[in-house]
């Protein structure tokens, strides 16, 4: 009887197949998994810059004194003083300001990044005055329409109303 030492080709070509069809799942499943997490860090960050745009809407209404809206795409609320623009283009919502008299202005910009399958509206709404902001999204599901990812309604010059009367009491 004779005792060999090494492989056959059988077997190391029988090795070789199995080998690479682990290494062809293992990476499938990896790359699946980075495309899941991209999707997901993409999603959470769309959600905080629609709750921080959110926030800051609130605030700039509820001191505001007078608003006005433009076609669906700009909404100008002026607080004494400062004029916040809100324009809304292809899922980025900017936030301007501009404060001061002419020849001594200051302004200032922010970006609100919620994604190209966002789309936002701002509707001025009567009785009592309010403005609403409504952030939809397109879900990654095909045959699905839109859905309404955050809607507020907020009050315009309610904090303004509170500090006015307070001026005037003697």
């Amino acid at each position: 009887m004779i005792h060999r030492q090494g492989f056959s080709l059988i077997e190391m070509l029988l090795t070789m197949t199995v080998g690479s069809a682990l290494m062809v799942l293992a990476m499938t499943l990896l790359q699946q998994a980075m495309t899941l997490s991209s999707q997901t860090r993409g999603q959470c960050d769309s959600d905080r810059a629609t709750h921080r745009l959110c926030e800051q809407f609130r605030r700039d209404a509820h001191i505001a004194t007078a608003v006005t809206t433009q076609d669906n795409l700009e909404t100008i609320f002026t607080v004494d003083s400062e004029r916040v623009f809100y324009r809304v283009l292809d899922g980025t919502v900017t936030r301007t300001t501009s404060t001061g008299h002419q020849g001594q202005e200051r302004s200032g910009h922010e970006h609100y990044e919620l994604g190209a399958s966002t789309s936002v509206s701002i509707e001025r709404l009567e009785q009592p005055e309010r403005v609403s902001l409504t952030v939809r999204r397109q879900p990654m599901l095909k045959h699905v329409g839109p859905r309404i990812d955050r809607q507020i309604a907020v009050t315009v010059g309610r904090l303004a109303v509170g500090t006015a009367s307070e001026e005037t009491q003697p």
